[in-house]
């Protein structure tokens, strides 16, 4: 399984993770993002774990490293990168395959200026892994004039 992404330089703020509840016996937080992200037909969510902070709130407890979990254990966590969280939105299907796409603005302790990233589930093959072309996209927030 592999996640292709694109990044896009924005000055958005993400969102606090909001408490979980149950659901089909997997506990989901309530900001949870629902779609067929696999494209089997069946819809699963996904959320933003984020890294334990100390107690300031101010600094990781070990390595900042925030992870996307899915309620459908057939696909695997995805290792977003060095962010204390993150605002996931179901972007539909971007590229035609045929699975909605998830973006993602992630949260850091300081400043306003993030990289979106947009990821595209890509399941392992009999013929070895597949990876998706990043979706060619340029995004700014001011315009000249």
């Amino acid at each position: 399984m592999r996640f292709g992404f694109v990044l896009v330089l924005l000055g958005l703020s993400g969102a606090v993770p909001a408490a979980p509840r149950l659901v089909g016996g997997t506990l989901v937080p309530a900001g949870a993002v629902k779609g067929d992200f696999d494209g089997d037909g069946a819809p699963e969510f996904a959320w933003a774990v984020p890294p334990p902070l100390t107690p300031d709130s101010m600094d990781c407890v070990g390595e900042c490293r925030c992870v996307v979990q899915f309620s459908n254990p057939a696909i695997k966590p995805l290792a977003i990168g060095k962010y204390i969280g993150g605002a996931l939105t179901n972007l539909g299907d971007l590229n035609d395959d045929g699975k909605d796409d998830l973006g993602v603005l992630p949260d850091w302790f300081t400043s306003c200026w993030r990289s979106y990233l947009v990821f595209s589930y890509a399941p392992r093959t009999a013929a070895g892994p597949t990876r998706c072309r990043p979706l060619p996209c340029i995004a700014t927030r001011w315009k000249a004039g």
